[in-house]
């Protein structure tokens, strides 16, 4: 029997996992809403307390980007320690290794292209979120509506509770993911400024050093796209969330 109970607990461990796996592949790649996984994609998600636990499995997923974002901050804390050294030491050599800063710059400038459409990603979620709240109708006007169908065809308690309980409860998941989505675009928008302002100061100093002029230009186009990718609206208004 004991080994029995271990193969059981280790398939319904594996269910899980799988069905968290696809649970995230269908609302990344395929962009299906968790209401809609819950109820049109039980084939795929087979695990019950998955389907009913959608929109934790979303705020557990942008809680590891958090998490990843902290070690990147610190790898690029290392990454620019690591880098001043370097130049110090081609300084007193009086050597410039010129192909290691345009590899750096190369990095650096993928760097922010992901972070970029990280960004971008994390936008349009929000986007969505707050289409599906707008679209979900005003729970006191509803009442009053209801009270006045009521007094015209008669009370239908049951239905109407039930209904309403679905909706709140879908508002308030809702309402939660949307606070953890724009707390995620308030570190990715962090993300990307500082990711531009060092980027920006590579060219600088890679113009300086080298005579490159063009390198000079893209610090100013590098900068004119911070601004735009702070989203400097979100990051002030945050309190009128």
């Amino acid at each position: 029997d004991g080994e029995d109970d271990a193969a059981y607990v280790s398939r319904r461990q594996r269910s899980v996992v799988e069905s968290i796996v696809k649970a995230l592949r269908c609302m990344k790649r395929e962009k299906l809403e968790p209401c809609f996984i819950r109820r049109y994609r039980k084939d795929v998600v087979n695990s019950p307390a998955v389907r009913a636990h959608l929109y934790d499995v979303m705020d557990e997923d942008a809680e590891w980007d958090r998490l990843g974002n902290a070690r990147i901050k610190v790898e690029s804390v290392l990454e620019n320690m690591a880098r001043e050294q370097r130049r110090e030491a081609q300084a007193r050599k009086g050597k410039q290794d010129e192909k290691a800063a345009e590899e750096d710059l190369a990095r650096m400038r993928e760097e922010m292209k992901r972070a970029e459409e990280k960004l971008d990603e994390t936008l349009r979620e929000e986007q969505r979120i707050n289409a599906e709240l707008e679209g979900l109708p005003d729970d006191e006007k509803k009442d009053d509506d209801d009270d006045d169908d009521d007094e015209l065809f008669g009370d239908d308690d049951d239905d109407d509770d039930e209904e309403k309980k679905q909706k709140k409860a879908q508002k308030s998941n809702l309402q939660s993911h949307l606070t953890t989505v724009k707390e995620l675009v308030n570190e990715r928008s962090e993300r990307v400024a500082q990711l531009g302002l060092a980027l920006k100061a590579a060219e600088d100093s890679a113009a300086k050093e080298g005579g490159d002029a063009a390198a000079s230009t893209g610090g100013g186009d590098a900068a004119a796209e911070v601004s735009r990718k702070m989203c400097l609206r979100k990051l002030w208004n945050a309190t009128d969330y």
